[in-house]
């Protein structure tokens, strides 16, 4: 028995379709309209209090708004990723966007020696 192997249909071929400028065109059009969307909300702005009792007012507002930003943004602040940005919303979540790094105006322990760290870290590599 002999098999016929010379029939076979093209379901899609690129030779046999004629080029449509036209249809490029709409199709670059939409790709940098869906990329240039700007519809991202802005981060918030940087916010001066006088006493400790406004900055403790102000801070969870300003950390939900951050929040708000890194979630609109697909995990992005400015030119930062955040690698963790559900972590961090639980995180904040948990205190009701409370700073984790003071309290009564004072440093945490933790935040202190960060402080520290990072202050003293140039005089160690200038020789």
């Amino acid at each position: 028995m002999k098999l016929n192997t010379n029939r076979y249909t093209f379901i899609f071929h690129l030779r046999n379709r004629p080029f449509r400028p036209g249809l490029v065109c709409v199709l670059i059009s939409f790709s940098l309209l869906y990329a240039c969307n700007n519809s991202n909300t802005p981060p918030p702005q940087q916010e001066l209090v006088n006493t400790p009792q406004q900055m403790n007012e102000k801070i969870p507002d300003v950390i939900g708004r951050l929040l708000i930003h890194i979630a609109d943004n697909a995990g992005k602040m400015d030119s930062i990723s955040i690698l963790e940005p559900a972590a961090l919303q639980y995180l904040y979540d948990k205190t009701d966007d409370n700073a984790k790094w003071s309290k009564d105006a004072k440093w945490n322990q933790v935040a202190d020696s960060l402080i520290k760290f990072i202050y003293y870290l140039p005089m160690r590599h200038s020789g």
